[in-house]
């Protein structure tokens, strides 16, 4: 990330979904549905690949299986 702090896949999913779900209160709204995967290099993560998808109300789903 921009000031060196790395995110897990999930943070980050969790981080775009309030800032979707933050944004349709605003009057400058912007809808979008998105597919966001990662991959996470820590060890403590039990899954390593993560998949979610996130649509313009900002509802988030996890696509691991």
């Amino acid at each position: 990330m921009i000031n060196g702090i790395e995110l897990s896949p999930h943070a980050c999913a969790n981080f775009t979904r309030h800032e979707m779900a933050t944004s349709l209160r605003s009057r400058n709204s912007f809808l979008a549905n998105l597919v966001l995967g990662g991959f996470s290099t820590n060890e403590r993560d039990q899954q390593r690949v993560q998949l979610y998808s996130i649509d313009y109300l900002g509802a988030m789903i996890s696509a691991n299986v």
